[in-house]
């Protein structure tokens, strides 16, 4: 029984200068003959293994110059009206792919000037066909030295950026955070999208082919990798969302942990206005729409409504004196309503990435701090007090605006002639 070569690593010399003599003490043990003359028993940061030169201080995989050598010989041979045997040729670069950048990319022109023969891999193994002037020019790049030799990085790489699409018949651009450099993994439900990058193209379409033939050598020039990964259409649903246009504001839900800070801070909600099923943050909602509108709910309340239904939710609770907390931009148009009935002090929502999502957190919104989502505790009690007492008004709107006195927010104009207009602070002490 023969064992094949084995490889050796450690953190240091010490340590595998220790195991390499407890491996051979281990297979001596075990009756088993080494071949001592084609050992290499002394530690070393620069290993030849199976034809390939491992370097652990550049961390790179290469040819061997022995393997490197050979292949250029062989390809010398490759002569114009030379009847040559393909599969040597084919077979020597498929070994070597692992570690020549790009390879699999290098290989298809000559893969597809093979299959122009038809020839059938067992019945004409040892068939002589004859080299063609295609042939010499798709083995042009496999005749330079510096593509041979180059090698690639040794490792796995641990973090990637994430790109999510869906199949489409147009082409389309996009821009990830003005980044490169980067690995980058690409999740799509489409197979085929899914080969021909893995695989670095591919023979049966033209087409498909070029497309990945400039992709890649793009992604080769201005990122570190680039792979990619199928991803079932049902669970698609961020790429097929933004396939159908930009997403829509009544669709953004709140991440579970800001929620529970709200709920901490004003009491839980029993019953969620303008909700789905997938967006729900209490275990009774009522749908998108007048439907919100249609029932008597004397519960704390949660809405975080589409823009265009903010000014009725106002207008509701100050009708119905319902118990309500507000999720909605601090924005002029609605200020004046808001603070009307507004019973205690709301919240700036805390600005993070995951503020809010869709598709079941597949998509965020790029850019939440203009959201500028604050909880507004609405009541509408506070609105009658308000009416009979100046000196109990004033005082609720002390309380009301003493977060607005610590920062820049606006204000808004409640004397005409510039009533809804926004203010600063700056022009309020002005």
């Amino acid at each position: 029984m023969d064992i094949d070569d084995w490889l050796l690593a450690a953190h240091s010399s010490q340590q595998l200068r220790e195991h390499t003599e407890l491996l051979l003490a281990h297979l001596t043990s075990l009756g088993f003959t080494i071949n001592w003359e084609k050992s290499v028993l002394v530690p070393s940061q620069s290993a030849k293994f199976i034809g390939l030169r491992l370097n652990s201080v550049t961390y790179k995989a290469q040819l061997s110059v022995e393997r490197i050598e050979a292949f250029s010989a062989y390809l010398a041979t490759f002569r114009r009206g030379a009847l040559l045997h393909y599969r040597t040729c084919h077979m020597m670069m498929a070994s070597a792919l692992v570690v020549i950048p790009l390879g699999r990319l290098y290989m298809r022109p000559f893969q597809k000037w093979v299959t122009a023969f038809h020839l059938d891999p067992a019945r004409h193994e040892h068939k002589l066909v004859p080299v063609t002037a295609a042939c010499v020019c798709t083995l042009s790049p496999w005749r330079c030295q510096g593509l041979l030799s180059a090698g690639v990085p040794m490792g796995t790489v641990i973090a990637r950026k994430v790109i999510t699409t869906d199949a489409s018949l147009r082409g389309w651009g996009a821009m990830h955070e003005g980044r490169t450099g980067q690995h980058v993994l690409v999740r799509t439900d489409n197979t085929t999208v899914v080969a021909y990058i893995n695989k670095q193209g591919g023979l049966r379409s033209h087409q498909l082919h070029a497309l990945s033939h400039s992709q890649i050598l793009w992604a080769d020039s201005h990122l570190l990798s680039l792979r990619a990964t199928h991803v079932p259409g049902i669970m698609n649903r961020g790429a097929d969302l933004f396939s159908r246009g930009i997403p829509c504001y009544k669709d953004w839900m709140l991440h579970n942990e800001v929620v529970s800070q709200i709920w901490e801070r004003f009491g839980r909600a029993e019953v969620d206005l303008f909700a789905s099923q997938e967006n729900a943050q209490c275990h009774l909602f009522f749908s998108l729409g007048l439907d919100a509108f249609a029932h008597e709910c004397h519960v704390l309340l949660y809405a975080f409504p589409p823009l265009e239904l903010i000014t009725a939710t106002l207008s509701w609770v100050r009708e119905r004196r319902h118990s309500l907390l507000l999720v909605a931009p601090h924005w002029p148009p609605w200020m004046v309503e808001i603070f009307q009935i507004l019973c205690s002090q709301p919240w700036s929502l805390p600005l993070r990435r995951d503020l809010v999502s869709q598709a079941g957190g597949e998509i965020f919104h790029a850019h939440p701090e203009r959201l500028a989502l604050w909880v507004w505790p609405l009541r509408e009690e506070h609105q009658q007090l308000h009416a009979l007492c100046a000196v109990r008004a004033l005082r609720v709107y002390v309380d009301k605006t003493a977060s607005f006195r610590e920062n820049e927010q606006l204000f808004v104009s409640w004397a005409p002639p510039h009533r809804g207009k926004p203010l600063t602070k700056l022009c309020l002490t002005g």
